[in-house]
């Protein structure tokens, strides 16, 4: 799924939606995290990656505030050009079709 694919999905949520979408994306997130280290050890082997999960992680969790809060916080568009607009685009291209998946399959 595309940057404006995902835009689309996510404006079309309710608030309440958007924020179980989210909390979704965060834990897609925190398996492809898992990759930038070795298991068992305390190494790093991945450094930027780890940063710019950690800096979307940010941004979904300013919004997970922002929405439960009551207030608009990001755009849609503007949380989805920080998510999508790294390094990890093409990762984050299949999590979030993962996502709408799971999401889906959550509301039925």
């Amino acid at each position: 799924m595309n940057i404006l694919e995902a835009t689309g999905f996510f404006d079309y949520l309710s608030e309440t939606e958007k924020i179980k979408c989210l909390a979704f994306l965060s834990h897609e997130l925190t398996i492809l995290a898992r990759d930038t280290y070795e298991i068992g050890t305390e190494n790093i082997v991945n450094q930027p990656m780890i940063r710019e999960i950690n800096e979307i992680q940010h941004r979904i969790s300013n919004k997970l505030i922002s929405l439960s809060l009551g207030n608009e916080g990001y755009s849609s568009e503007e949380l989805m050009q920080m998510i999508f607009g790294g390094k990890t685009e093409n990762a984050i291209e299949n999590i979030f079709s993962r996502v709408v998946m799971r999401f889906s399959m959550a509301l039925t």
